[in-house]
């Protein structure tokens, strides 16, 4: 019995070397390819977002892999909102702005300031957004959160897909008090794991797993197919979109909208249908 007690005492020892050394390795990874403290809290995308009295938007001076929220709560370096040099330009919007697929430095307001710099002297051009930010919590995050800043320069890029879902997209609800600390006590490996499990699953069982995902989904009415757009959705967006517009100008600054061609233009090749078929 003592010799079984001993082996079992040995495996769990083991067990728990291997564990640290895999979360040590993993966070050794992220400092070394992204920068991220050893000891950073978020473990997810999701926690660098948080909804607190101003609404929903990202969380100030957390970092997770390529993702680093600067102590003002915009993504990338830190730059005093309120340090009057140069103009002042806010880009909000969701994903598409954030730069969810993009490289440290590669999210397009960042490029946007890379380019303005060479041309127009010094600007500030601040990313606001975050993944799935609605258009009616983009207008609240502009008038709670960015508007006394004084933008010269507001740059939305929308989200009209956002118009096909059930109900309608509003504005986050405020969530009045403190705002919960992350804690520093969970595992980085594990959702590195995830992440890795789900890359060497082969393309067409994806595929297939997504295809059975939207069928189920429509049985269930979580979602409705659509051939074509509503005239109810239509007008609600334009409604949305002209209040934003209007509360921007209201406030003294120049409102910009921007769109860029949308991958899904053709969907004959094989690459298409599949992008499609996740999305």
């Amino acid at each position: 019995m003592r010799a079984v007690r001993s082996r079992v005492g040995s495996a769990v020892a083991a067990s728990l070397v291997a564990a640290s050394a895999l979360e040590f390795t993993v966070r050794l990874d992220d400092w070394a390819q992204f920068g991220v403290p050893l000891a950073a809290p978020a473990v997810s995308m999701a926690e660098l977002a948080v909804r607190d009295s101003l609404g929903f938007h990202a969380r100030a001076g957390v970092h997770f892999r390529q993702y680093r929220i600067n102590r003002w709560g915009f993504r990338g370096d830190d730059v005093d909102p309120r340090s009057g040099r140069g103009p002042l330009v806010f880009a909000a919007g969701a994903s598409e702005t954030f730069g969810l697929y993009e490289s440290p430095g590669r999210d397009w307001p960042q490029q946007l300031q890379d380019s303005l710099s060479q041309c127009a002297g010094p600007v500030r051009v601040l990313n606001a957004a975050f993944a799935g930010m609605s258009l009616p919590t983009v207008r609240q995050d502009f008038v709670r959160r960015l508007q006394p800043h004084a933008p010269t320069v507001w740059v939305y890029y929308p989200t009209p897909m956002q118009y096909l879902t059930t109900p309608l997209p509003t504005p986050a609800e405020p969530l009045p008090g403190a705002i919960p600390p992350l804690s520093p006590w969970r595992s980085r490996a594990l959702p590195r794991f995830r992440d890795a499990i789900k890359r060497g699953i082969p393309d067409p069982l994806l595929d297939l797993g997504r295809t059975l995902m939207t069928a189920r989904a429509r049985k269930a009415d979580a979602i409705t197919a659509r051939t074509t757009v509503d005239q109810d959705r239509l007008d609600a967006f334009e409604r949305d979109l002209r209040a934003l517009v209007g509360t921007v100008r209201g406030a003294g600054t120049t409102p910009v909208l921007v769109v860029h061609a949308n991958r899904f233009a053709d969907t004959t090749s094989a690459d298409a249908r599949r992008m499609l078929t996740a999305w």
